[in-house]
């Protein structure tokens, strides 16, 4: 099997990357690590910030490797109370919150086309809804403080604050600046994807960032390495298989 796992900024996989041997290459002018646990084929690269940038690696990576399964991961900011720092979030919808008002908008206009996919004539999607069945596997894996959740994607850090009320509405727990860009790419490429969040800051009623502590970031990324190796450890539950706990 073989895994691709993506990143944004260094801080969120460095822990990741000291957990198991890897090797540095050169995959279609894409640097990343490559190294095996057990029978699978893990390869792990940085993104860079954004939805642009996430999407191009992503289908450069997609393309050339032909992964089973993409694993994007990450920091994210609390939209809601209650939320701590430390929690993880698997989405289970992602929320293009910088575009998703477009629908309303466009509608009955000249550009009203530009809400149709251009290569498949269906409507374009601005909320991606992921595999529930492979989401749903992965809670087996009984991770502490981890649940499904709806995540917001926005290229404004650390909120757009004319979109707080629609991210609301749509239920969203967190946001981050790649997910959406990762599902487009993944979604045309075909190959399953699952985007996992680990809250490093909270965001007030008004989107004003509370800040983040290095204290928080070290807390994620142990949290985000942690499961990724327990999924390692458990790849059969891609595969529809009970996990069996490391």
């Amino acid at each position: 099997m073989k895994l691709l796992i993506l990143y944004a900024v260094d801080t969120e996989a460095s822990q990741l990357l000291q957990r198991f041997s890897l090797e540095e290459k050169q995959i279609q002018g894409c640097f990343c690590w490559h190294g095996r646990v057990d029978n699978t084929d893990v390869y792990i690269a940085r993104t860079g910030i954004g939805t642009t940038r996430a999407a191009v690696i992503t289908t450069r990576l997609s393309l050339a490797l032909k992964p089973d399964v993409i694993f994007y991961m990450g920091t994210a900011g609390g939209l809601t109370p209650g939320i701590n720092i430390g929690d993880m979030f698997i989405g289970e919808k992602i929320v293009d919150a910088d575009l998703v008002h477009l629908t309303d908008v466009l509608k009955g206009t000249p550009f009203a086309s530009g809400l149709i996919e251009p290569q498949q004539d269906i409507p374009i999607q601005f909320i991606y809804q992921l595999d529930a069945a492979l989401l749903t596997q992965l809670l087996t894996l009984d991770f502490p403080r981890i649940s499904l959740g709806t995540i917001a994607t926005s290229s404004t850090f650390p909120a757009p604050k004319d979109a707080l009320d629609v991210m609301k509405n749509l239920n969203s727990n967190v946001i981050e600046m790649e997910g959406s860009g990762v599902c487009y790419a993944a979604y045309l490429e075909g190959i399953p994807l699952v985007i996992i969040r680990v809250v490093s800051n909270n965001l007030d009623i008004e989107g004003n960032d509370l800040g983040t502590s290095d204290k928080a970031l070290d807390i994620c990324a142990t949290r985000l390495a942690d499961f990724m190796m327990l999924v390692l450890a458990n790849m059969q539950v891609l595969q529809g298989r009970p996990a069996l706990i490391a």
